[in-house]
């Protein structure tokens, strides 16, 4: 391999995913590593990680209905889209008054965004995302998948449901929310 260069196994990853047949991670500052797995007999060991995308000239934009002048926290997932490699940021946002607060209580959901990774380029990058070609996305914690949105009733296209499986009092009361991908 020699997109990019090699590096140790991350403890920052945020997702991880299996595209055409390898396994894909998403780390802190939008990388996109990728992992061979070798066997020791007859024990799978990843035996490389390498960072072919290591780019943030697409994602310094935040969607347009939010402010720059506010902080969000993130979570990332990753997915497989008709054959594309998807990333996802999920962005929360903590709407009390106060700055200080540390009650989780008056964190929200406040968009979404997606990038698919270019691995056509060397070093790859990512492109953002506007559509998901009639497909709706279920992203959570320990499971993120498209479907074909026409083959399910009361499922819209182009529409990102998700979880609420975070900590804050929300998750008890709601359990799937959609938000549509605007361009």
């Amino acid at each position: 391999m020699s997109r990019g260069r090699h590096m140790e196994p991350s403890r920052c990853l945020s997702d991880v995913a299996f595209f055409n047949g390898k396994l894909y991670g998403v780390a802190f500052g939008d990388k996109l590593v990728i992992f061979e797995i070798g066997y020791i007999g007859s024990k799978p060991k990843i035996s490389v990680t390498e960072c072919i995308i290591n780019s943030r000239d697409d994602l310094w934009d935040l969607p347009q209905s939010l402010s720059r002048e506010k902080g969000y926290m993130l979570r990332e997932y990753l997915v497989e889209s008709c054959g594309r490699l998807l990333k996802v940021t999920w962005f929360i946002h903590n709407d009390c008054p106060s700055s200080r607060s540390l009650s989780f209580e008056h964190y929200r959901t406040v968009a979404f965004d997606a990038f698919e990774a270019d691995l056509s380029t060397n070093p790859g990058h990512w492109r953002r995302v506007y559509k998901l070609g009639g497909q709706a996305l279920f992203v959570g914690r320990h499971c993120s998948k498209l479907f074909a949105a026409e083959e399910y009733n009361g499922i819209q296209e182009d529409c990102i449901y998700f979880m609420c499986d975070y900590p804050w009092p929300d998750s008890a009361v709601i359990l799937f929310v959609t938000l549509v991908c605007t361009t």
